[in-house]
């Protein structure tokens, strides 16, 4: 029975179906051409490393009962083999383990005068950055350096901080990387809807970046205030801040991210979402316009920067009642939100500093989605408000 033909076969088979379900479901560039239901690639994730082991189990029988009992040609083998490592390892192993290796505990930070000293890898005035700064430390994290890490962890202002970056959705999140009170490990999933997908390491359980919770749960990471500024303007206001350090050195990385620049590349130069997965939009705004979401409770509203320059370059606003202030700094080129509060008491900013400095005393900065594209807003949060 072992040294049959049919046996040999149905091993190889099952092997093949398990790594082209890997493939499929699990390997996000196949989403060019194939749509897989979310309940399936959610469910393909929770069991993912059974279906690994199996596969290459079946594959190691078929193969070498096959070439010892010279039940099939070695060509056919070979090419049966190689098949089955392309397509297991695309989708089982490749995003989290290869490709995309999240830096949530081993990220390198150096200081922007470190950052002179190193001319072949200089990043440009002009280059955006995420910037995150809490009790006065500042971290630059540039938008070509995060692509491939996703995740890049350091502790800011006494804060453990994670922040997570899906270059499709040009969204950066900073997250205290802990729910339910545990310990997060986050490593990359895929993406769904041109969003990024993590899952906990400890847990296995999935998390959809823009919604910063375990799938089909309403507990949320906490998040820190993020703007997306140019290098430029990061230098001017954090002079002692430190930069996120991860150039590509070796061709391995080099690679990766050239195919990853050349997604995002497109991403950005057509009007439809480079993954063709979605297929209601808000025509509110353009999909590719870039926003600024807030969201309090169970109210999200978007803000464009047309909207804050014609209203003065500030805006006072509530959102699910609580007091916020959205301003666009024209000598810094970014916008940024705060809390208009001092001292328990609501105030009218009229007159405020890139540090959340007023005539009425300090502001603290509100968490808000810095430059997400629209698309992706009005998916996720198809509820939200527009003020355009």
């Amino acid at each position: 029975m072992l040294t049959s033909k049919k046996f040999v076969a149905a091993c190889l088979l099952v092997a093949m179906l398990i790594a082209a379900i890997g493939f499929i479901v699990l390997a996000d560039l196949t989403q060019f051409v194939v749509e897989v239901p979310r309940w399936v690639t959610m469910f393909t994730h929770s069991i993912r490393m059974e279906l690994f082991w199996v596969g290459v189990l079946a594959m190691a029988i078929g193969y070498v009962l096959g070439r010892k009992n010279q039940l099939f040609s070695k060509r056919v083998l070979n090419w049966t083999l190689a098949a089955f490592l392309v397509m297991a390892l695309s989708g089982y192993i490749n995003p989290p383990f290869l490709m995309f290796r999240t830096q949530q505990h081993d990220a390198r930070f150096i200081s922007i005068e470190q950052l002179r000293k190193i001319p072949q890898v200089q990043v440009q005035d002009s280059d955006e950055v995420f910037v995150v700064e809490i009790n006065g430390d500042a971290r630059a994290y540039p938008l070509d350096w995060m692509a491939q890490p996703h995740v890049a962890g350091d502790t800011i202002g006494g804060e453990e901080v994670a922040l997570t970056f899906c270059s499709l959705s040009h969204l950066g999140m900073a997250v205290t990387p802990e729910l339910n009170d545990q310990q997060l490990e986050l490593k990359l999933l895929t993406q769904l809807q041109n969003n990024l997908v993590l899952y906990d390491a400890r847990t296995n359980k999935p998390i959809q970046q823009i919604w910063a919770s375990f799938e089909g749960e309403q507990s949320r990471m906490r998040e820190w205030p993020t703007r997306v500024m140019t290098f430029e303007a990061y230098r001017a206001l954090y002079p002692a801040g430190k930069v996120f350090f991860n150039p590509a050195y070796n061709p391995w990385n080099k690679l990766v991210r050239w195919m990853v620049y050349s997604v995002v590349g497109l991403q950005h130069a057509i009007e439809a979402p480079v993954f063709p997965t979605i297929h209601e939009f808000d025509t509110r705004l353009p999909n590719k316009a870039y926003v600024y979401g807030v969201r309090v409770g169970d109210t999200k509203v978007a803000f464009t920067r047309d909207y804050i320059e014609r209203n003065g370059g500030m805006v006072n606003t509530k959102v699910d009642g609580k007091p916020l202030v959205l301003v666009y700094f024209e000598d810094y080129g970014f916008v940024d939100a705060f809390e208009r509060t001092v001292g328990g008491e609501v105030i009218t900013v009229t007159e405020i500093d890139p540090y959340g400095r007023t005539p009425q005393g300090q502001l603290e900065r509100a968490v808000m989605a810095s430059e997400v594209f629209w698309f992706i807003w009005s998916t996720f949060y198809p509820d939200t408000d527009v003020k355009a």
